[in-house]
């Protein structure tokens, strides 16, 4: 028997919720409970927000972000390893810019996420930082206001 009646569902989610701590351990570097909760912490600022993506209710995938006026900074991206590859991180970017007046986007990432901003829309160009090679990438969308 197939099931065809999937729910999935975005949207911006509090710190506190308990499904965060699984996926946000597979969007640090070597996390350890200490690390998690200070990143958590972080997100209670008022220019710290999470998006969170559910399918059938269970958080599958997480958006970290840091706003200012019309820019966002992508600072934590995870999706679960069984719902990976099935377009999960491309739709929390996508409703973040759906649901936000933001013009430019950024993120940095490494050699292994580099084509999924790639094939999201970003410009990226490589870097050297603290962690060594990595990739600055951008995104702008033209905000359009019809009167």
């Amino acid at each position: 028997m197939t099931r065809t009646n999937i729910s999935i569902g975005v949207s911006f989610i509090e710190a506190q919720d308990l499904g965060i701590p699984p996926l946000l351990k597979l969007a640090i570097g070597s996390p350890t409970p200490d690390k998690i909760r200070d990143v958590l912490n972080i997100y209670r600022r008022p220019d710290h927000s999470f998006m969170g993506c559910r399918v059938d209710h269970k958080l599958v995938g997480i958006l970290g972000v840091k706003m200012k006026n019309n820019m966002a900074i992508i600072k934590h991206i995870a999706v679960s390893d069984a719902y990976r590859r099935q377009g999960i991180g491309k739709l929390l970017i996508q409703e973040l810019l759906n649901q936000c007046s933001i013009g430019f986007l950024f993120a940095e990432t490494d050699d292994e996420a580099v084509g999924f901003y790639e094939k999201c829309g970003f410009i990226c160009k490589p870097v050297e930082g603290v962690y060594g090679k990595r990739y600055a990438c951008q995104k702008s969308q033209l905000l359009i206001k019809w009167i």
